[in-house]
C-alpha cells in the first residue's frame, strides 16, 4: 500500500516545470501567502501551492520585477515591485 508521503513526493515530483513556459502571472506580492514565519519576502507559489517564491536580485542587488516558482517554473511579475524595494532597505 502507498502511503500518504509517498503520494504527496509524486504529486510533487509530477510538477516540476509544469509551468515553465504558462505566461507571466502580475501579482502584488504583499497579497502572496508568505513561505514559513520567519520570512518577509519569500512567498509560496499560488499556482502550484508547494513551490517557493525567492524574490530575485540583480547583479547590483536590487529586487528584481520579475520571479518564479522553483518547483513549478511559473513565472510572475510584481506589481507593487516599488513597495517591495522599499521594504527591502527598510522603508516605509
Amino acid at each position: 500500500m502507498i502511503s500518504e508521503e509517498d503520494k504527496k513526493n509524486a504529486e510533487i515530483q509530477n510538477l516540476a516545470g509544469y509551468n515553465l513556459y504558462n505566461e507571466t502571472i502580475f501579482v502584488k506580492h504583499s497579497a502572496l501567502k508568505r513561505y514559513g514565519n520567519n520570512s518577509i519576502f519569500h512567498s509560496v507559489c499560488p499556482v502550484c501551492g508547494h513551490g517557493i517564491l525567492m524574490v530575485t536580485r540583480d547583479k547590483m542587488f536590487k529586487i528584481i520585477k520579475e520571479d518564479h516558482c522553483v518547483l513549478c517554473g511559473q513565472h510572475y511579475e510584481y506589481t507593487d515591485i516599488d513597495d517591495l524595494r522599499n521594504k527591502a532597505l527598510g522603508r516605509k
